[in-house]
């Protein structure tokens, strides 16, 4: 949790403009923005994806990977509560939620 809430880390900004710079001269940047990232891992390295309960539809832990995939998550997503079902061409159990054991 500290590393989450800590404040602006100067190094780490430099270090990001500088490498901004050399990979696009000609960009005047007129403002920017530092903030920090969570990546959720789960059990099985995948998504899960699934229904919770008949009303509750979960996506989540994204293992470093998610962003390039949300759209398709999303859709998804989409397709499954629209369906009442799993409506997807990929196999269901491939992405089922794992709970954690007591």
């Amino acid at each position: 949790k500290n590393w989450y809430c800590q404040s602006d880390r100067p190094e780490a900004r430099c270090y990001l403009q500088e490498k901004f710079s050399e990979m696009f001269p000609t960009v005047n940047v007129l403002s920017q923005q530092l903030d920090h990232c969570v990546m959720a891992m789960t059990a099985t390295g995948r998504q899960y994806i699934g229904f919770v309960q008949e009303d509750v539809f979960l996506a989540c832990g994204g293992n470093g990977k998610t962003a390039k995939m949300a759209l398709e998550i999303g859709y998804i997503c989409a397709k499954s509560i629209v369906a009442g079902k799993w409506d997807y061409d990929l196999n269901e159990a491939d992405f089922r939620i794992v709970y954690k054991e007591d």
